[in-house]
């Protein structure tokens, strides 16, 4: 069971399926108790930028893409687990976002965006289809187009393998058409492994006006 809460611009819904609790006690705890940290996190930055080269692409022509990053790890997970739980975890991201908020409109299809979810996440994610995708704004726009798409994974591993991540993921789009805005949608998908296959069993959404 899904509730909403709605304030002017800003939407939240929040959903632990009864099933899935413990695998997602299980893995939401990483962020409490101290874990491995990721060879991936970052030097704090100094404030300065690499400097464009001359064929270098100006920041309007680069492709903005998923950037995933390893967060906390419960258990061990070794540098090509790592690797390919990234690559795993942005292809599903790239395909709910791209399929429920990103691309042309007008549409009226976004079944696409929830491939990767359980049966029962998914029929609550077609009812919060006003926060998990663009279907309540799609009849005003023409394009959305991304300019920030992260997420940070916090994971449970089990004998060197991933079985369960909080994908923890940050989307900010620009609109055009008749509705012209910069929206941020961030909150955290629960994933587990099932087999060669990630699936979501859970999520908890925020979705804001930006400008």
């Amino acid at each position: 069971m899904a509730d909403h809460m709605k304030n002017h611009d800003q939407g939240r819904s929040r959903l632990l399926r009864s099933l899935a609790v413990l695998g997602a006690v299980a893995v939401t705890s990483v962020a409490f108790v101290g874990g491995c940290s990721d060879d991936d996190q970052q030097a704090p930055s100094t404030g300065k930028e690499p400097s464009e080269s001359a064929t270098s692409p100006t920041p309007a022509e680069r492709p903005i893409t998923t950037k995933a990053t390893v967060g906390k790890v419960i258990g061990k997970l070794g540098a090509q687990q790592k690797a390919k739980l990234k690559e795993d975890m942005s292809a599903v991201l790239d395909a709910f976002f791209e399929n429920a908020y990103l691309g042309e409109f007008p549409r009226t299809e976004f079944d696409a965006a929830y491939a990767s979810f359980t049966g029962g996440a998914r029929a609550d994610a077609e009812r919060d289809t006003a926060l998990l995708s663009n279907a309540e704004i799609a009849d005003q726009i023409e394009q959305a187009t991304g300019t920030k798409r992260r997420v940070a994974l916090d994971v449970l591993a089990v004998k060197g393998k991933a079985q369960g991540v909080t994908a923890r993921f940050t989307l900010d789009f620009d609109t055009t058409g008749e509705l012209e805005r910069s929206e941020r949608v961030k909150g955290y998908l629960l994933l587990s492994n099932e087999g060669d296959d990630w699936q979501v069993f859970g999520y908890d959404v925020l979705r804001s006006v930006i400008s």
